[in-house]
């Protein structure tokens, strides 16, 4: 997987042919069309399964695709601030659907709803949660435990690392990582289902993230001044708030743990490892109330996190390091997804909390 060390990170088996033409790439999304179904199942989130819809119908030349879900968005310029690593906004189309906002949606009086929040954008683990469900339950016991028709297995190998992995759950080994213990045991019943994880502990446990979440609420807050006084507003105005997916976890130094993450804490580690989020909802500008004052904002936003949980297929380390090294490898947890033992699956959660602030 991306990072190495414990627990189930980001994958890196290979993608496909980066020289195909126009046409074999919308054979390509039109093949995801055909195995939908298989990605449902698999665990693939409904919003994700409706951008994948979108993709196809824009292939297909479909004139109402300017109104199916995850439409066209924009994003804005502007350098970073100090929003750990935000990089843009996004904005929704217009009430008519068919223009994008460039850069910016003009803004509106008064604040949204929260099911006016807008959608988030395609998450960059996809390609590897269709791909998994296309290898779950593929290979015989047999294959993947170096039998064949000329050797006599009693007791497979990898029948007696599914017992290891069990114990391993089960036991002292995660003993005060009730994360990572739920997470292993969700991968061994093989429901394939997305595990809700709490994303208001995962901010609670990790402050490093915490941090992550007000330096961005801060970039939205004055981008959004910028532009409000760009437009030469005179009143509260709201805008919208979608960004890309960022990455969280692992930069490959450490804080104290020597495992190359930027947190210590054992249980998100074995949980999650890295992780990539996101924010959707709204941030409300009020220009200044006296001439010369300070503009103020008031930043409303769910924090989405999302990771797809799977092994790495060529690493042959302890799937899990710490407290105790596993005896079993990545390679031995994606066997049992490809021979049906256990199955890769989605976790996500939201995390929503308010911020203000003021700039000149």
């Amino acid at each position: 997987m991306g990072d190495p060390g414990s627990g189930a990170r980001a994958g890196t088996r290979p993608s496909g042919d980066t020289g195909a033409g126009l046409t074999e790439y919308a054979g390509v999304v039109l093949l995801v069309a055909a195995i939908a179904g298989v990605v449902l199942v698999a665990g693939v989130p409904d919003r994700v399964g409706a951008l994948l819809d979108t993709a196809v119908c824009r292939v297909a030349g479909d004139a109402a695709c300017a109104d199916a879900p995850g439409g066209d968005t924009a994003a804005s310029g502007g350098e970073d601030g100090d929003g750990g690593g935000l990089t843009t906004l996004q904005y929704p189309v217009d009430d008519g659907g068919s223009e994008v906002c460039s850069p910016l949606c003009e803004p509106s009086p008064g604040a949204m709803s929260l099911v006016e929040w807008p959608s988030p954008p395609m998450h960059p683990e996809t390609a590897t949660a269709l791909e998994s469900a296309e290898e779950y339950d593929s290979k015989d016991i047999g294959e993947v435990s170096g039998c064949d028709f000329w050797t006599l297995c009693i007791d497979h190998q990898i029948q007696r690392e599914y017992r290891d992995v069990r114990m391993y759950a089960n036991g002292g080994a995660l003993r005060g990582q009730p994360n990572a213990s739920e997470a292993l045991h969700h991968f061994l019943d093989g429901s394939g289902e997305t595990l809700e994880i709490d994303v208001d502990d995962l901010v609670a446990d990790v402050p490093e993230f915490q941090r992550e979440i007000e330096g961005a609420h801060r970039d939205i807050g004055r981008r959004a001044i910028a532009d409000a006084k760009a437009q030469g507003v005179d009143g509260p105005v709201t805008y919208p708030v979608s960004t890309e997916w960022n990455s969280f976890g692992f930069n490959g130094t450490s804080t104290g743990t020597g495992t190359g993450y930027v947190y210590d804490n054992e249980d998100w580690i074995n949980t999650l490892g890295s992780w990539n989020y996101q924010h959707t909802g709204e941030v409300r500008v009020y220009p200044p109330e006296e001439p010369g004052g300070e503009w103020r904002y008031e930043v409303s936003a769910a924090t989405n996190v999302q990771k797809y949980y799977d092994w790495d297929e060529d690493r042959t380390t302890p799937a899990v390091g710490s407290p105790i090294p596993s005896s079993f490898s990545e390679q031995d947890l994606w066997n049992m997804h490809r021979a049906g033992m256990g199955q890769e699956f989605w976790t996500e959660g939201s995390h929503t909390s308010t911020s203000e602030g003021t700039a000149p």
